[in-house]
């Protein structure tokens, strides 16, 4: 099933009703690498839980059936190439192509290659892999 490409929310920052966080929030678990944490970024859900453990999709198009961590972010869609013609079988061995826009905690946007989706501080406490998930 294509899901729709969007903006999509880093799920680690709901609060325990499902709202996103207040500012109050962010004061009793203080964000360690605000220049390095993602809130929001392409995908193809409305939200994501990434952990350090999650594996990159074989399908940089359409994303993943079930997986609800880094599977609904890692897309390509800024690769130089139209994002229809992103890789649909892809090997796990190979660097990933491509990358995403995402927006940090401290405002800036960037472009983050695929290859380094798990270098992010994604949520607290989260200790990015020595290399990516195969």
């Amino acid at each position: 099933m294509l899901r729709t490409p969007q903006y999509i929310y880093n799920g680690w920052f709901y609060s325990g009703g499902g709202d996103w966080v207040s500012t109050s929030h962010f004061e009793s678990q203080p964000i360690e690498h605000p220049s390095q944490t993602p809130v929001l970024t392409d995908g193809v859900w409305v939200d994501a839980w990434p952990l350090a453990t999650d594996p990159a999709n074989t399908d940089l198009y359409t994303g993943p059936d079930v997986n609800n961590g880094l599977c609904r972010i890692c897309i390509d869609r800024h690769g130089g190439i139209p994002a229809s013609q992103a890789p649909r079988k892809f090997s796990f061995g190979r660097p990933l192509p491509g990358g995403i826009n995402m927006v940090l905690v401290d405002g800036h946007v960037e472009l983050a290659k695929l290859e380094m989706l798990w270098r992010y501080y994604w949520s607290h406490g989260y200790v990015p892999p020595a290399t990516r998930p195969r």
